[in-house]
């Protein structure tokens, strides 16, 4: 196992090689590397846009799910563990843990004071 401060070296490594590349080139790159990687050939690798990559790593459960979240709203104002149980009740393993519940509410609440 390497060292932290080797990690961090490397980390910084990747940063610079990165540097200057669009959030889609990164993703792209990344997305290669760690198919290499893991040695799975490429035939075996879910095949999806780098933009689709994005979309489903930078959004929560409640925001990918239209239901999900037309729920969520309906139940404005109550407290997140009341949401997370009656979206389990509902959507059983469809439902989105609390803490995905709590970080969409912090997002909502953030976008509106900042006119997003």
């Amino acid at each position: 196992m390497m060292s932290e401060t080797d990690l961090k070296q490397r980390h910084q490594l990747v940063l610079t090689a990165l540097q200057g590349l669009s959030q889609s080139e990164v993703m792209t790159v990344l997305g290669g590397v760690m198919q290499e990687l893991s040695g799975q050939p490429a035939s075996e690798t879910p095949r999806s846009t780098s933009e689709e990559l994005i979309t489903r790593l930078s959004r929560l459960k409640v925001e990918k799910d239209p239901e999900i979240r037309e729920f969520v709203h309906s139940l404005s104002g109550e407290p997140v563990e009341q949401i997370a149980e009656k979206c389990k009740a509902r959507f059983g393993s469809r439902a989105p843990s609390k803490s995905a519940i709590y970080s969409y509410i912090k997002r909502l609440k953030r976008r509106r004071t900042t006119g997003e």
